[in-house]
């Protein structure tokens, strides 16, 4: 009995040796494909749209602040094409394959030249105490996080003329109305959402009022929500896309973040729920973060009357 407990704790630290020497085998080989330069920042993004867009904005101020030539930022392959609304030379985009984030956790540190998350959770792990309370949002919460002032400036995306007019033609070549088109946006992953009913009800209260209606969403609600029509877009494109529809209406996710400066009618769904040390929208408000004045928030409990929210969305006072 002695010798097979013995055996299962050799086992047990063996199998965390092999994790560890792994560990550092994909920290280094991440490093040789990097070609580290001590006049560069590399920041790993594991993490959704929102945050990616919130430390490209940062970019800037961040390199006027700790210094260096550029920063390279380390994505997903699905986030890759932000790259084209942040084009600058301060800016690099790296795709990452595989994202060992205890590989990251363990060896990333926060210094020019070396590889480290960029998240409040590797540089800030005690956040979620504050988050949403006291006026702590997510964007006052980088800023802390990267040592920037707090009324320190944003860069906003831009799109290139190009895309601006490859963009236009895609939304034309689907017959929609410019202007009397609303994107319904009911996906969020971070956050609780409303359920298909709710989607359902508004989009049949927009087809009265006139308005051409797409879903972009993850799950195929345009197969059984009538008249309806399903649209995608990759993140380059999202900006004109809406700007050509006139009006989104969203789920709170990171895709708000990414539209936030567009010239559009932007209404945002916030479910009533606690998170972190607030709730969603004490967290995450695009108003609250200072990253639009235009957009219409709404904070609703989910056994609230359906027709009385879909009325305020539908006629804001």
């Amino acid at each position: 009995m002695i010798i097979k407990k013995v055996l299962v704790k050799i086992k047990y630290h063996l199998t965390e040796l092999q994790e560890k020497l792994q560990n550092y085998i994909d920290w280094k080989l991440l490093n040789f494909k990097l070609n580290l330069k001590n006049d560069t920042w590399y920041m790993i993004c594991p993490y959704g749209i929102g945050d990616i867009y919130l430390v490209c904005s940062l970019a800037e101020e961040f390199l006027l602040k700790h210094g260096g030539k550029k920063i390279v930022f380390l994505i997903k392959k699905n986030h890759l094409s932000i790259k084209d609304l942040f084009s600058n030379k301060n800016r690099e985009f790296v795709v990452l394959d595989d994202f060992n984030m205890k590989a990251f956790t363990e060896h990333g540190c926060f210094k020019i030249g070396h590889p480290f998350i960029g998240h409040p959770e590797f540089l800030k792990p005690d956040f979620v105490k504050v988050l949403g309370n006291n006026n702590v949002n997510l964007l006052s919460i980088y800023k802390e996080i990267f040592s920037l002032s707090a009324n320190c400036s944003l860069s906003k995306p831009q799109v290139s003329k190009n895309l601006m007019n490859a963009s236009k033609e895609k939304f034309l070549s689907l017959g929609l109305p410019p202007n009397k088109t609303v994107i319904l946006a009911p996906d969020a992953k971070s956050l609780d959402t409303f359920p298909f009913e709710f989607w359902a009800k508004l989009s049949e209260k927009l087809n009265k009022m006139g308005w051409v209606v797409c879903i972009n969403c993850v799950q195929e609600l345009v197969n059984i929500i009538p008249e309806t029509i399903s649209i995608n877009f990759s993140l380059n494109e999202a900006i004109t896309m809406v700007e050509m529809a006139g009006w989104v209406i969203a789920s709170r996710s990171g895709l708000c973040d990414l539209i936030s400066s567009a010239n559009c009618q932007l209404s945002v769904i916030y479910v009533k729920q606690r998170w972190y040390a607030g709730t969603s929208f004490t967290a995450s408000s695009l108003r609250l973060m200072g990253l639009s004045d235009k957009v219409l928030e709404y904070e609703f409990d989910k056994d609230e009357n359906m027709d009385l929210m879909i009325s305020q969305i539908l006629h804001p006072s």
